[in-house]
């Protein structure tokens, strides 16, 4: 009797670490959408996916604000299986992302990390230095930007009071195994 309620109980608690465990990430950015083209096949017809669910991301290359709504222009990245973009030198293009809100340029400022879910709803005709563009624009239904992660400091690195078993990074090397393998940094 005692065995099976402990069952119970420990399995109880479990299912509870784990929903308490849940991502504030919202459902579009963290789920692929079904049969999105990729951007490199919209630059060249974006009338024929007009009207098509996307989910791209990348990171920030400027921001806009005008009266009711920000446009983001966004260099396109490779996203994670969690919806969060690769850094890499490898790109497909760059979109426009139109979002119905006032972000601020400080903290949305260049190089930031952004994942975009929304309905692609046309083209813009732009510059990248002198080179005419065509970006294809997203109206956003849901964007999230990624937060930005810091290096810890070196592994190497020992104060002058050096102790073989006693290390005051061992919390860093845990880190360096499950933060840093590609896809969150």
């Amino acid at each position: 009797m005692f065995v099976k309620r402990g069952w119970l109980i420990s399995i109880m608690l479990v299912s509870g670490f784990i929903s308490g465990c849940a991502s504030n990430l919202p459902q579009e950015i963290t789920t692929p959408v079904e049969g999105s083209p990729a951007i490199s096949e919209v630059t060249g017809n974006v009338d024929q996916y007009k009207g098509q669910a996307v989910r791209w991301g990348g990171s920030i290359v400027s921001i806009e604000n005008k009266k009711d709504e920000t446009w983001v222009e966004i260099v396109a990245r490779d996203l994670g299986r969690n919806g969060r973009p690769i850094k890499s030198d490898q790109t497909e293009g760059r979109f426009l992302a139109k979002i119905n809100q006032f972000l601020d340029p400080e903290i949305y400022s260049k190089g930031r990390l952004i994942t975009v879910y929304g309905e692609l709803t046309g083209a813009q005709e732009g510059m990248i230095g002198e080179k005419p563009y065509t970006f294809p624009v997203v109206k956003s239904k849901s964007a999230y930007l990624w937060a930005e992660y810091r290096d810890p400091p070196p592994y190497y690195y020992r104060p002058y009071f050096y102790d073989p078993y006693w290390d005051p990074y061992w919390d860093l090397r845990w880190r360096r195994h499950f933060y840093y393998p590609g896809y969150w940094y």
